[in-house]
């Protein structure tokens, strides 16, 4: 899932991932 994956990132991807999800 999504969150399993968010909560394993780097800050760095946490910013990439949350800039992806916000995405349209």
């Amino acid at each position: 899932r999504a969150l399993r994956i968010y909560e394993g990132a780097t800050e760095v991807q946490k910013l990439i991932i949350a800039r992806e999800l916000l995405k349209p």
